[in-house]
């Protein structure tokens, strides 16, 4: 959220205006000023800040489907495992598997962001969300591929591997169900 333009401490909680200033708002926003995010207008030479609800508009007025629900709650799992999985190997002794582990570090990691990502695209149902959903299946395939290989030295990297292939298969059928 932006910081308000007035540095008084009374700027920064909403408060009740009058009729008139709500018609000179209502000019304001509709002139180009509002959308999701905190509204400054200057009303009666008075900095005031007013919070608008964050609108749930979506591009062309759609609502998340099944299988985008589905796809948004593996991307956000996988991304819980993944950076779980990735901090408890940071500061692991690798010994003869420390390239391995390095490796696999660093895939979960980008995996957790692509598919936080992911979500963030879904949740504002992006006309690009197939090529995302694309992208993190690949990414999670390979993390899968990695974990799997570093599970005999790490325990959460095997649940870390199934969770990544769950979510590949799940974005698969998401970007599927929109192309």
């Amino acid at each position: 959220m932006r910081q308000p333009v007035c540095s008084r401490t009374t700027c920064r909680r909403p408060r009740r205006i009058s009729n008139s200033e709500s018609t000179r708002l209502r000019r304001c926003l509709l002139s180009g000023f509002g959308g999701d995010s905190v509204v400054v207008c200057l009303l009666r030479a008075e900095p005031t800040i007013l919070f608008t609800q964050r609108s749930h508009m979506h591009h062309h007025d759609q609502t998340p489907n099944a299988h985008m629900k589905h796809c948004l709650d593996a991307c956000s799992t996988c991304a819980q495992v993944c950076d779980r999985c990735a901090d408890d190997m940071i500061g692991m002794e690798g010994g003869s598997h420390k390239e391995l582990q390095d490796l696999c570090i660093r895939l979960c990691q980008d995996c957790a962001d692509l598919c936080t990502l992911s979500v963030r695209w879904m949740s504002r149902l992006s006309p690009s969300v197939e090529l995302l959903c694309r992208a993190c299946a690949e990414m999670c395939d390979r993390c899968a591929s990695v974990c799997e290989q570093h599970s005999p030295h790490h325990p959460l990297c095997g649940d870390c591997a199934v969770e990544c292939r769950r979510c590949a298969a799940v974005c698969r059928e998401m970007a599927a169900a929109v192309a």
